[in-house]
């Protein structure tokens, strides 16, 4: 109990973090003191594995993806343009290796710490940050101090936006679950700020959610519709707000005049710079180069700079190449098909939805923007109670 307490404390604390003196106050600040914190946690796991003995079985058809990517990702790293930041990351982001084996080192610890009887602690935690932030966020939203270098902790209002959307399955699974008056105010606190903040992303994240809710939930309800038929209709859903999303990207900032900062050329360059390092890529972190050499549609002397490919499958091809892609693409696969198979064996069809629908939502939500180390944090949270086999 005391490692899943502190765990869920280091979260919570992670997404109100931040450093006012820091060359980079807000997204850095997290990442820095969420890799402190996951080195904790180690040390905590290592006294309690010691001393308690507990039997540890991990889904391993999931991890080995998992730690077959991480290798792979060294491995292109240290082959890169640029080694140091394949490791360090990017200087407003710190989103390299070390952060990624982090992120792979906290879902592992979670599957070890991981108890059925946390449902409910796990989804405070984020009903208490997310109502909190919101909460903030509306309060600069009425004093019109809202925007980048505010947004609540975030510093950005797209991560904050981000997050908000993503773990907001959490809190309706406490509304669900007890019927309690006060995680409805968080739910709609939650929504409203979202709405408030306008980014479209985090708002067709919400929608996505709705349907889920009413396609996954009612249609097994009521025995209505085969399971993958659900789901092929889902992924499909999926893809067209996705090609809704940059379709209206792309009629709004390219219409008249080519946006150097625009999606379209973003996508462009990243993907022709992509297809010049097809297998190796450019390494972790290093979208910049890729985007470089892309050139698309001219070479300009004074270029915009771009550190992330505001697409998560998009940067994984640039970065470790389509070898990457591919064993990327067999974990989320697992990942979702380790989910599904809970979700129809088990009895509380609502918790597993949770999960599913986290997933779900963040693989949508990262493919239209960058996101922040507290999204990452709920994912690899799943991935981490997804790993957790029961004895």
């Amino acid at each position: 109990m005391f490692e899943f307490l502190f765990l869920s404390l280091g979260i919570f604390v992670t997404s109100i973090f931040w450093w006012t003196h820091a060359p980079v106050p807000f997204e850095v600040p997290k990442v820095i003191f969420f890799q402190w914190f996951v080195r904790v946690l180690v040390l905590i796991f290592g006294v309690s594995f010691f001393l308690r003995k507990k039997i540890w079985k991990v889904n391993r058809k999931l991890l080995a993806p998992i730690l077959i990517f991480a290798v792979w990702a060294t491995i292109t790293a240290i082959f890169g343009h640029d080694v140091a930041k394949s490791f360090a990351g990017n200087f407003y982001r710190d989103d390299g290796l070390v952060t990624f084996y982090t992120l792979i080192g906290f879902a592992i610890l979670v599957s070890f710490i991981w108890q059925e009887k946390f449902k409910v602690i796990v989804s405070s935690t984020f009903f208490v940050s997310s109502t909190l932030l919101s909460l903030l966020a509306l309060g600069e939203i009425a004093a019109h101090k809202f925007g980048l270098g505010f947004a609540a902790t975030f510093g950005n209002p797209v991560f904050l936006a981000g997050y908000l959307a993503v773990s907001i399955p959490f809190t309706f699974y406490l509304f669900k679950s007890t019927g309690r008056k006060i995680y409805l105010i968080g739910l709609l606190t939650q929504w409203v700020t979202i709405i408030l903040i306008g980014a479209i992303s985090a708002i067709l994240t919400l929608v996505i959610f709705a349907i889920l809710y009413l396609c996954v939930i009612a249609s097994f309800a009521k025995q209505s519709r085969s399971i993958k038929f659900v789901f092929i209709s889902l992924l499909s859903l999926v893809f067209l707000s996705i090609v809704f999303f940059w379709g209206r990207s792309y009629i709004i900032e390219n219409s008249k005049s080519l946006v150097a900062e625009g999606r379209v050329r973003i996508f462009q360059n990243i993907v022709r710079g992509g297809v010049k390092s097809p297998i190796l890529g450019y390494g972790w972190a290093n979208v910049d180069y890729a985007f470089e050499a892309g050139g698309w549609p001219m070479k300009f002397n004074n270029d915009v700079y771009v550190d992330k490919a505001h697409a998560e499958i998009l940067e994984v091809f640039a970065t470790t190449g389509i070898p990457g892609l591919v064993i990327y693409i067999t974990f989320i696969i697992f990942l979702i098909k380790a989910l599904i198979s809970k979700f129809m064996k088990s009895k509380n069809k609502l918790w597993n939805f949770t999960l599913l629908s986290i997933v779900i939502l963040y693989l949508f939500h990262s493919q239209t923007n960058v996101i922040s180390i507290m999204e990452e944090i709920v994912f690899w949270l799943v991935v981490g109670i997804t790993l957790f086999v029961n004895q």
